[in-house]
């Protein structure tokens, strides 16, 4: 039986139970707990079953597939954490097939069919169009594979699952739930007169229609003002900054958009020309060139679902 959890931030109503294991906040600030319900007594047998293996020193040998949308520091870190979790994984010899698509959306399909038809044991899915593509080929292949996903901002509204009790029984992961509301918190504490933002996304991805939905709500609330540029490809990320600049914003906010983010120099660029703050929801996102990041444990959210592999890899292979 496979379980799944969230992992949200430090908005009041961001983190949201997926049925139950554990939840953490994890943003800037120390990491709190978030109360949640007592765990199915189907999950506290698999440890037994992982301790067990390792008594005896014998390790089952599995195949794990790893696809990513993009090669975004956010997304790369929870493959690195996926990665040093499942090394520390004794009960399994895990073999990583790692696969990223580059940006290039239409290449997902593919290379989860690839995986399907080679049967791994395992796929986690990295992002929200990861997620609704391996969902898809896994319902259409019928066998049941077991699905885990990270980086994922909204598993219901990406269409994964109806509801935290109402899922596929193959599918767990983490909900990454990033913060809005302490990014204006931030640029209020940059620029009190601060009272617009320009906000470019990929209307395609529903995780950044989640964030910018969320991003209207507390401008609203606010009396600010939300400008808007959509995206088709990374290289249009310059364009759509430049679009936004000129309409008098007072800072940009950055989604986890995986397209907007593999294409951020171009807005990094368009940023310094018109000396306008960029503040991302990811603190990865810095390395690509925003001044100010908030966000999420993604290296923890790739150890989160390292645990879960370890713990579903040795009840299969009984």
């Amino acid at each position: 039986v496979m379980v799944a959890a969230a992992c949200g931030d430090s908005d009041d109503d961001a983190t949201t139970e997926t049925t139950v294991a554990e939840a953490a906040e994890t943003t800037d600030a120390a990491p709190e707990t978030t109360d949640v319900a007592e765990e199915p007594d189907t999950t506290e047998a698999a440890p037994e079953t992982t301790a067990a293996a390792e008594a005896e020193g014998e390790a089952v040998a599995a195949t794990i597939g790893i696809v990513n949308i993009a090669p975004v520091a956010a997304l790369e870190l929870v493959n690195d954490g996926f990665t040093d979790g499942m090394a520390e994984c004794a009960a399994v010899d895990a073999t990583l097939d790692y696969r990223n698509a580059e940006g290039d959306g239409s290449q997902l399909a593919p290379i989860v069919a690839e995986f399907l038809d080679s049967d791994v044991d395992l796929i986690l899915a990295i992002s929200t169009p990861v997620l609704q593509a391996t969902v898809a080929a896994n319902e259409a292949d019928g066998r049941g594979t077991p699905v885990l996903f990270g980086a994922v901002t909204d598993p219901f509204a990406a269409g994964a699952a109806a509801g935290p009790d109402d899922k596929p029984e193959w599918l767990a992961g983490w909900q990454a739930d990033a913060p809005v509301v302490g990014m204006f918190d931030i640029a209020e504490q940059i620029n009190p007169d601060a009272t617009s933002i320009g906000v470019a996304y990929d209307p395609s991805q529903v995780n950044s229609e989640v964030a910018l939905a969320k991003m209207e709500a507390e401008a609203e609330a606010r009396g600010w003002t939300v400008e808007t540029a959509t995206i088709g490809d990374s290289s249009e990320v310059g364009t759509a900054a430049n679009s936004l600049a000129t309409r008098d914003i007072d800072f940009f906010f950055v989604p986890t958009d995986s397209i907007l983010v593999n294409g951020l120099a171009g807005m990094a660029q368009v940023a310094d020309d018109f000396d306008i703050p960029m503040i991302a929801q990811d603190s990865g996102i810095t390395q690509a060139g925003a001044a100010i990041g908030t966000g999420l444990d993604y290296y923890g959210d790739g150890q989160r679902n390292a645990d879960y592999a370890c713990q579903i890899l040795s009840l299969i292979h009984i």
